[in-house]
Formats: C-alpha cells, structure tokens, sequence
C-alpha cells in the first residue's frame, strides 16, 4: 500500500522542504484512487508527483497544477485519458 510520502517526489527544480497542504491532498487523493478503484490499481501505483500548487483564476476559482516527473508524464496521460 503506498503512502502519501512514497507519492511526492522532490526533483532537482522543485521546492525544497516538507510538502504542503495543497501537495499532501493530491498525493492523498492518488492514494484513495489507486486503494479504491482496482481497475487503476496497477497503473496509479508507480506514479509520483514533484509538487503542486493552487492558482487563482478568473471568477474567483481556484485551480490546482500538478507537476510530474518527465519520464512519468506519457504514464500520467494514458491514466487521464480513462
């Protein structure tokens, strides 16, 4: 079972330190997907993410970006398109 600290992983051009709130809520989220929907299971589990962080859009809405290790991203894209 994977955690939320197996989830997040720092590459060179991510911020240093602990995670935020915004970053521990993603990596939860995958968690809860990969630990819920078992036909994501095997495709969910060797995803990270390097950070995340929430935007400020027009209307007042908030948006959240996600950034993903290169080599992960054409893995994050199949996992999307389902």
């Amino acid at each position: 079972m994977a955690s939320v600290q197996h989830k997040l992983l720092r590459t060179a051009n991510a911020p240093a330190g602990g995670p935020t709130e915004t970053e521990t809520l993603v990596c939860q989220a995958l968690v809860d997907l990969e630990n819920n929907v078992p036909e994501l299971r095997a495709e969910l589990r060797p995803l990270q993410i390097s950070a995340a962080t929430e935007i400020d859009v027009r209307g007042g809405k908030k948006a959240v970006a996600i950034f993903v290790p290169i080599p992960q991203q054409k893995a994050y894209r199949k996992v999307q398109q389902r």
